[in-house]
């Protein structure tokens, strides 16, 4: 998946500079290249939402005033929700 999320920034990153220099003949300056940066840079971001799931959901889960089955079923559910994202993008690539 880090692999994948690599190839995909730096092809954003190569396609908006390819761009840049087709629209105005020129490479961009250094505030027009952190902006190009940090625009491509939301698809690091949004790799990040599967595993932040983890992160965040689980302690979330464990402080709720739910039975613990009820928290065993909320946690299945937000995992198998979890791998179907991972399936999900995989089937994309």
């Amino acid at each position: 998946m880090l692999i994948a999320t690599g190839g995909l920034w730096t092809a954003s990153v190569l396609a908006e500079f390819i761009a840049h220099l087709g629209a105005h003949q020129a490479p961009p300056t250094a505030p027009q290249l952190r902006h190009l940066l940090w625009v491509s840079g939301q698809i690091m971001a949004a790799s990040a939402v599967p595993p932040g799931w983890r992160v965040f959901a689980f302690p979330a889960v464990r402080s709720t005033p739910l039975r613990w089955w009820s928290r065993i079923l909320l946690i299945a559910s937000l995992l198998v929700l979890g791998l179907l994202v991972v399936f999900l993008d995989t089937l994309d690539h």
